[in-house]
């Protein structure tokens, strides 16, 4: 059981980049693509308000070791429940075999984010449904597919 629930709630890939210097992440253009496929199936079941990213993305301090903080906020009811925590798991297990070191979570609501995350990470907006508010957001991801410079670490 506790294998079981580290695969669902966990990543392989995290762990490992935290454990060998050798593994990293497979680059921008895989991670932009996942993100891409996400913000499609999230939009298409209309389970989600939100697809946000934290971590070194936002802090502009990703490198080639990072990992990609995923989170997506939920529609409330049994939609989001039935559709998008599902998608979740279908997308950690995904992650595994494209060999992609992501922090992927499905939330309830950005009060929940709000304690959660760091209070110096202002979130990279994949989406937001008409009418959601993201509390201090940062810059929209077709920015950065604009201008991938603007997350990377600076040397």
């Amino acid at each position: 059981i506790h294998t079981l629930f580290w695969f669902i709630t966990g990543n392989f890939w995290v762990y490992m980049l935290d454990s060998f210097y050798c593994i990293k992440n497979p680059g921008l253009e895989k991670i932009f693509s996942f993100i891409i496929l996400t913000k499609k199936l999230m939009i298409k079941t209309k389970c989600c308000d939100a697809i946000l990213i934290y971590g070194s993305m936002c802090r502009s301090q990703f490198h080639n070791r990072s990992d990609l903080d995923l989170r997506i906020v939920r529609t409330s009811g049994l939609l989001g429940i039935f559709f998008a925590l599902p998608i979740g798991l279908i997308l950690r297990a995904y992650s595994f075999f494209i060999f992609l070191p992501v922090d992927l979570q499905v939330v309830d609501s950005m009060n929940f984010l709000k304690r959660q995350m760091r209070s110096d990470e202002k979130p990279i907006i994949v989406y937001c449904k008409n009418g959601f508010v993201v509390d201090e957001p940062g810059v929209f991801f077709e920015q950065i597919l604009q201008n991938p410079q603007i997350i990377l670490k600076q040397k």
